[in-house]
């Protein structure tokens, strides 16, 4: 489709949104060269698939910011060989709810731990917090400021879908995030000095180096039985999830599809080792196609909900608000095209996911050995 040059001259031209997206991961562990040339390599990548211009530079603008994020965030850590005997006992307990529900910080931790009583507190920490609820509590108490930075660092983006003319409209509107999310991280720094954090946290020590003497109840299962259960029932459900939704689907739940592939994607790299090393990067790497386009739709549809409540909370007739209101408006267009455009690629991926090939190596892996054919 695309000749050396042309392709050239592509990068070129999204260089500076490479660098943009590089910048915000500058100083965390990872090199800002680094994560540049990701960048351009996703763009190169995807011109070698692409056979058709048409949403071509919404798809790039994707395709760099996923990339020099999953850069940044493979480059933190050192990669090392994971070794699945720490987790038998933990296998035993059969769903993992709290660690495939985790972020997935937890699982890179997990994954490139060389020490097995690290990585055991790093699971009982997780089955700790998901337990006695420290987890959603500290999510509410962070989660206003997280999401005020994702916001803000969108700005670069939502002006480049305005015409020119419509850009000033946004001056306001960044203003008051900016001045949310000085508010958020103040509730945040009070927060987290307050007693009620404090006692949790206390409290979570307490779990941390309590010793159960009870064995877990399926310990002598071998790990790769459960393991298969695991990933079997989680792969049922994203297949019979994702043949239901159609071009109306609302977005909740394209978002609960998106949840399950995640716990999908968790279990398979959890369990990895146990199985066929090629196997299991086949399907992992099909299941991430899914997931990135599902992430992206999902992300979408949040940054629409914020525009159109703050399109409400307008003043009706003000003369003031006409700028913001008519910004906010072709932002929210240019959304949802590009959401809309999600839809029909998420229609090519998941046939790839669930072809005859894909569905019986699944099969194959991890059925259980009771289910029949």
């Amino acid at each position: 489709m695309f000749d050396e040059a042309r392709k050239e001259r592509i990068v070129k031209d999204f260089r500076p949104l490479v660098k943009a997206a590089a910048r915000q991961y500058k100083g965390r562990g990872a090199e800002f060269d680094d994560l540049c040339q990701e960048g351009c390599m996703a763009i190169m990548k995807l011109l070698d698939k692409c056979t058709s211009e048409e949403n071509l530079a919404l798809f790039l603008q994707m395709a760099v910011k996923r990339a020099v994020r999953d850069a940044a965030r493979r480059l933190r850590w050192k990669e090392r060989p994971a070794d699945m005997e720490a987790y038998e006992e933990l296998a035993a307990q059969e769903d993992f709810p709290a660690v495939f529900d985790a972020p997935v910080e937890i699982h890179l931790l997990l994954k490139n731990l060389s020490d097995m009583r690290d990585r055991t507190l790093v699971l009982r920490l997780v089955e700790g917090a998901t337990t006695h609820g420290w987890k959603a509590a500290l999510g509410a108490l962070t989660g206003p400021t997280r999401d005020l930075d994702v916001y803000l660092e969108q700005r670069d983006s939502y002006l480049e879908r305005l015409p020119e003319v419509l850009r000033p409209g946004l001056g306001g509107f960044f203003a008051d995030l900016a001045a949310r999310r000085r508010a958020a991280q103040q509730r945040l720094a009070r927060g987290l000095r307050g007693k009620k954090t404090k006692a949790a946290l206390a409290a979570w020590k307490r779990h941390l180096n309590a010793r159960s003497p009870q064995p877990a109840d399926r310990a002598e299962v071998p790990v790769i039985e459960l393991a298969g259960r695991i990933i079997h029932r989680r792969a049922k459900r994203v297949l019979r999830d994702g043949r239901a939704l159609h071009a109306a689907t609302p977005d909740a739940e394209v978002h609960r599809l998106r949840i399950q592939c995640k716990k999908l994607r968790y279990a398979l790299e959890f369990f990895g080792s146990l199985y066929p090393e090629d196997d299991m990067a086949l399907l992992v790497r099909q299941l991430k196609r899914l997931q990135d386009i599902l992430g992206d739709f999902n992300d979408l549809s949040v940054q629409q909900q914020l525009l159109a409540a703050t399109l409400a909370g307008l003043r009706k007739g003000a003369r003031a608000d006409l700028g913001l209101a008519a910004a906010l408006g072709g932002l929210m267009q240019s959304l949802y095209q590009q959401q809309q455009a999600l839809r029909d690629h998420f229609s090519e991926a998941f046939a790839r996911f669930a072809d005859p090939e894909t569905t019986d190596l699944y099969r194959t892996l991890f059925r259980p050995r009771e289910e029949p054919a």
